[in-house]
């Protein structure tokens, strides 16, 4: 009898062992599962952060490309013929710059880098017409005056006037994001 007792007891102590180092091995597993989760979150995390941020160093370079040939066509004002040349070279590249897929491409990146403001700024204005929407494009960006006049096939003067009628318009709407839209003018 103290044979079999002492048989049964070795083997639930086996059994018990054997529990207890299945249960470890699990608890392992687990927290190497959750580190690579981790790690992978992280990964996910700073890939989104280094396109987001790609993106932004890609448009802020096309605009500043944009910025200089309004520039330059602004300065070639005093030459007759320079300027028919430059402005005609100039006038194209915003041309292109404002085609359909362009203007689309760019507003699909202004909601990446700025988190979807374009989007919101359309549900909380629903009454701003596209001229207002490349308008307040132009204003997140900080283009200059010069530029924003071409983008909207204007004069200098009535940007202002424009920019100052937008700005109302924002802060009549009721809008829940007038604060966010607000602080680019």
């Amino acid at each position: 009898i103290f044979i079999v007792i002492l048989s049964i007891f070795a083997l639930k102590t086996n059994k018990n062992r054997l529990i207890r180092k299945t249960n470890e091995k699990l608890i392992y597993n687990l927290k190497e599962n959750l580190l690579n989760l981790e790690s992978l979150y992280q990964d996910s995390k700073n890939n989104q952060i280094s396109q987001t941020e790609s993106l932004r160093t890609a448009l802020r370079d096309r605009l500043i490309s944009i910025d200089k040939l309004c520039s330059i066509l602004d300065a070639s004002k005093e030459s007759p013929k320079r300027e028919k040349i430059v402005y005609k070279e100039v006038e194209a590249t915003i041309n292109d710059f404002m085609s359909r897929n362009s203007i689309d491409s760019l507003e699909y990146a202004i909601n990446v880098v700025y988190k979807g403001i374009l989007n919101r700024f359309k549900e909380d204005i629903p009454d701003a017409t596209p001229n207002e929407r490349i308008l307040f494009m132009c204003i997140i960006l900080n283009l200059s005056k010069q530029t924003t006049s071409l983008f909207l096939k204007t004069k200098i003067e009535s940007v202002y006037k424009r920019k100052y009628k937008l700005k109302l318009k924002i802060q009549q709407s009721g809008a829940r994001n007038v604060e966010e839209y607000i602080q680019f003018f």
